[in-house]
C-alpha cells in the first residue's frame, strides 16, 4: 500500500470508531428527563409574562 492509502485507511478506521462511541452515547443519553431544578423552575415563575396571558387567551 501506499501511504495515501495508508492514512486513508487510518483516518476511515478512526471515523469509524469514533462514531460508533457517539451512537452508543446517543443510544444512552435518548429518552432521558432533564432532571429537575428547583432553582430554574422558581425562575421562570417569577419572570413569566403574565401581564401578556390575556392576548394569547384571546387568539
Amino acid at each position: 500500500m501506499t501511504d495515501l492509502e495508508l492514512v486513508v485507511s487510518c483516518a476511515s478506521l478512526a471515523a469509524g470508531v469514533l462514531s460508533s462511541f457517539y451512537v452508543a452515547y446517543l443510544v444512552r443519553t435518548s429518552g432521558r428527563d432533564r432532571p429537575d431544578s428547583p432553582d430554574l423552575v422558581w425562575h421562570m415563575v417569577e419572570t413569566a409574562p403574565y401581564e401578556r396571558l390575556h392576548n394569547v387567551i384571546r387568539k
